[in-house]
C-alpha cells in the first residue's frame, strides 16, 4: 500500500467516523464521552500476515493520531471526544468475522465498524453491515462483482485500484484515435 493509499484510507476513516459519531448523538443534550469504534480483523491464522502489515497498523495509527489531537470534533457540541476501540480477532475465519461484527454492532453498540482485511472477509460481513445499516468501506476487497454488490448493499463502498484487473476500463490506443490522411 503506497503512502497516498494510506493517507486516503485514513482520511476516509476519519470522515466516516465523524459522521457516525454525529448520527446517533445529534439529538441528545450532552456530547458522548467517546466515539466507540470497533473492528474484527485477523490477528491469528493465515490472514494475520496481511492484516498485520496493511490494516492493523493503519487502524491503530489513525486512532492514536485522532486521540493525540484531542479526539474527533463533534461540531454539534463544539467538543472533541476520544475514540474508544473495541477489537476482536476473527482468527482468519469468515464465520468468526461475521459473528464478531454482529457482536460489535448489537452487543458492544459501537458507533462505527472498520472493515476486515481481504476480499473474502469483506464479502462475508457485507450482509451484516447492510442489515444494521452500517457503512462497509471495503478498501481491501477486490472483486469484479463490486458494482453488483454495491447495488445490493446500499451501505457498501468499494474502492477501485489501478492495479486491479476488474476495474480497468477499455482504453483507446493512440493508433485508433489517429486519422490517416
Amino acid at each position: 500500500m503506497t503512502f497516498a493509499d494510506k493517507r486516503f484510507v485514513l482520511k476516509s476513516l476519519a470522515a466516516a467516523a465523524a459522521l457516525a459519531g454525529l448520527c446517533g448523538q445529534a439529538l441528545a443534550q450532552e456530547a458522548p464521552q467517546s466515539i466507540r469504534i470497533g473492528w474484527a480483523i485477523a490477528k491469528t491464522g493465515v490472514n494475520a500476515g496481511g492484516t498485520s502489515v496493511t490494516t492493523a497498523p493503519n487502524y491503530k495509527l489513525w486512532v492514536k493520531e485522532i486521540n493525540d489531537a484531542g479526539g474527533i470534533m463533534l461540531k454539534a457540541y463544539n467538543k472533541r471526544v476520544p475514540i474508544e476501540v473495541i477489537e476482536y480477532d476473527d482468527r482468519s475465519s469468515t464465520e468468526e468475522a461475521v459473528r464478531a461484527t454482529e457482536r460489535l454492532i448489537t452487543q458492544d453498540k459501537v458507533d462505527f465498524v472498520l472493515p476486515p482485511w481481504g476480499t473474502g472477509s469483506n464479502l462475508a460481513v457485507g450482509p451484516t453491515y447492510e442489515k444494521h445499516k452500517y457503512p462497509l468501506l471495503a478498501a481491501t476487497s477486490v472483486t469484479d462483482k463490486a458494482p453488483d454488490l454495491a447495488k445490493r448493499w446500499k451501505h457498501a463502498f468499494f474502492f477501485p485500484r489501478a492495479w486491479s484487473p476488474c476495474w480497468k476500463r477499455p482504453r483507446r490506443t493512440v493508433r485508433s484515435t489517429t486519422r490517416s490522411p
